[in-house]
């Protein structure tokens, strides 16, 4: 592969391979045309949104426990959707592909868009830092790079992905995510990847899995699949023992690897040396990418996004840049919304956004950066509970509790921390053991953490914002923001 082939800009209108037509559809389906089959018009693209359906696409109307796609069928009609895939027939103007399941019809339409791609396709999971490093490896690889939108991670969101396919792609970059054995290896039958990237194997959803050694088994399923591929390639991250261990119980035959290492190790892409401005947040970063030495400067923040920059260099390598290309485009990469965005605020207060997810290695990560910052100001730490740790749950908040203290006693950075959801409570028990009086508060939820620091934020606060999805964060953000 040569570097060039990857840059460039697909121009015009965004859509599908220019080849496919309602046509196409009843046999990939197994469904039947209500009517007589419509002509075989091109199609733009699919969409299960009947807010966002534009003229030329396909509305395929999920139905599930709590809503039902069929009740927006007479309005997608009226914004110009070409056709409606549905499981019932409904009394509205438009061709209808009535299939038995329109959820299968969903996968079965992504499968033989996948089937027709003959790009190489990059499967990235783990348990922190996939969306991270799925964007960097979009960005760095160019404009002809397909990448999942938002976490679009499960068996209903990675053929949402392959619906952006068109012509000019060259390269899908898929993020895969899990909440149970079993549903990689689902997501790589239907979707078949040919390159892994795994980025860790943590703590996240071990109440679910039975700890860490269940989380394990379920993210090798991605080094399992490859392991059967005719031409397998991975990326592999040597600091971690359960990833090395993945990668060394699945491949023994031919296959590709790059190896990479944020800590000492010897690797094609090595990690020298990082840190961080304590004014600004910013991110500096020493590579060695197969000899190529380079200091990048970026507007990240988190040391442990310095991991993160490692993997992609190396998936970067898999798919055909050459070391040079990737030191040249890595000071362009930027935070992910609501993962790590550094943002100043009225009366000199800084936002740290990390509001979209949690688990104890990423909290600890973060817990790590902040402190590096200015140890003059007061940290104002918005955390909610990690959720999905079961049994751990207890165990894992008190630990990282711990690991703030440890933090504080190194660092002396003056910091207000509100706890909100009540799994936080052990993380609040263990900081106010070690620290009697230390600033702590409960909090049930997002709200009442909004109205508390209504009265309690100080000018020229560093504000760390990071919990679970369910905790709605979010809209702590949006206070602090407006």
């Amino acid at each position: 592969m040569t570097t060039e082939k990857w840059f460039g800009t697909i121009t015009g209108e965004t859509n599908l391979f220019s080849w496919i037509t309602l046509e196409n559809l009843a046999s990939w389906t197994l469904g039947t045309w209500r009517g007589q089959p419509p002509p075989a018009l091109p199609v733009k693209s699919f969409s299960t949104d009947s807010r966002t359906i534009k003229s030329g696409e396909v509305f395929i109307a999920l139905k599930g426990p709590n809503f039902d796609g069929h009740a927006y069928v007479a309005q997608v009609a009226k914004q110009g959707a070409l056709a409606a895939i549905v499981q019932e027939a409904c009394d509205v103007d438009i061709p209808q592909l009535v299939v038995p399941n329109t959820q299968g019809a969903l996968v079965a339409l992504g499968e033989n868009i996948r089937e027709a791609f003959k790009g190489p396709v990059l499967a990235i999971t783990g348990s922190a830092g996939k969306s991270s490093t799925k964007e960097m490896v979009a960005d760095l690889v160019g404009d002809k790079a397909v990448r999942s939108p938002k976490s679009f991670n499960n068996i209903l969101g990675v053929p949402r992905t392959i619906f952006l396919v068109q012509d000019g792609t060259q390269a899908l970059v898929l993020e895969v995510g899990m909440n149970a054995p079993g549903e990689i290896a689902e997501i790589c039958q239907h979707f078949k990847p040919t390159m892994g990237l795994i980025t860790n194997i943590g703590e996240a959803h071990m109440g679910k899995l039975g700890g860490q050694e269940g989380i394990f088994r379920a993210k090798k399923e991605l080094f399992e699949w490859l392991s059967r591929t005719a031409a397998p390639a991975v990326a592999v991250n040597l600091d971690d023992p359960f990833v090395v261990r993945a990668y060394e119980e699945c491949f023994k035959g031919p296959h590709a690897a790059v190896t990479y290492s944020a800590k000492g190790a010897s690797a094609d892409v090595r990690v020298l040396s990082a840190g961080m401005d304590p004014s600004t947040g910013g991110l500096t970063v020493e590579l060695d990418i197969r000899g190529n030495r380079g200091t990048v400067r970026l507007g990240l923040f988190g040391l442990h996004q310095a991991q993160n920059i490692a993997a992609s260099s190396a998936a970067a390598l898999l798919l055909g840049l050459k070391p040079l290309d990737i030191l040249a485009r890595l000071p362009q990469l930027k935070s992910t919304a609501q993962r790590g965005e550094f943002i100043p605020l009225p009366e000199d207060r800084t936002l740290i956004d990390e509001s979209y997810n949690s688990n104890p290695s990423a909290l600890e990560a973060s817990l790590l950066s902040m402190a590096q910052l200015d140890p003059q100001r007061r940290r104002v730490l918005v955390l909610g509970e990690m959720r999905e740790l079961g049994d751990y749950s207890a165990a894992q908040h008190a630990r990282i509790g711990h690991s703030l203290v440890k933090l504080y006693l190194q660092k002396k950075f003056p910091f207000l921390l509100i706890g909100v959801g009540s799994g936080f409570l052990p993380f609040l028990s263990a900081v106010e053991k070690e620290l009697p009086g230390a600033p702590c508060l409960a909090v049930p939820d997002a709200e009442v953490a909004v109205e508390r620091l209504r009265s309690l934020l100080l000018p020229g606060d560093i504000v760390l914002v990071k919990g679970s999805r369910g905790i709605q964060l979010e809209r702590v953000v949006e206070f602090l923001k407006t």
